[in-house]
């Protein structure tokens, strides 16, 4: 496998990723701290990643299904929890956990 630094336009294509998977534990956000529990989902790539991708942003606001390997993928990159919370994507999916990535 070979890899590369994306372009940022290329940002957007992160959504292409099939991210299918069981699902056995999930993060939630409790006081400010991420918690892991116990919970079983059969998760299909429709209902993963969503993003919102500012064309002149100097961060990546990630809403994350809150899934431990969703979760700990983007903490991997460097994600961290947001700063502010995007009201708009919150009402979509409040269970989501909302992370930022400085570019």
């Amino acid at each position: 496998m070979e890899y590369r630094i994306m372009a940022r336009i290329e940002i957007i294509r992160l959504r292409e990723i099939d991210r299918s998977e069981i699902v056995q534990r999930l993060f939630s956000l409790r006081e400010g701290n991420l918690e892991l529990h116990k919970e079983f989902h059969d998760v299909h790539q429709d209902w993963w990643i969503k993003y919102e991708v500012e064309p002149i942003s100097d961060k990546l606001y990630v809403s994350a299904t809150p899934s431990e390997n969703t979760i700990l993928f983007y903490l991997s990159f460097g994600c961290k929890l947001a700063s502010e919370v995007d009201p708009e994507l919150f009402a979509l999916e409040p269970e989501d956990i909302h992370l930022e990535l400085v570019l």
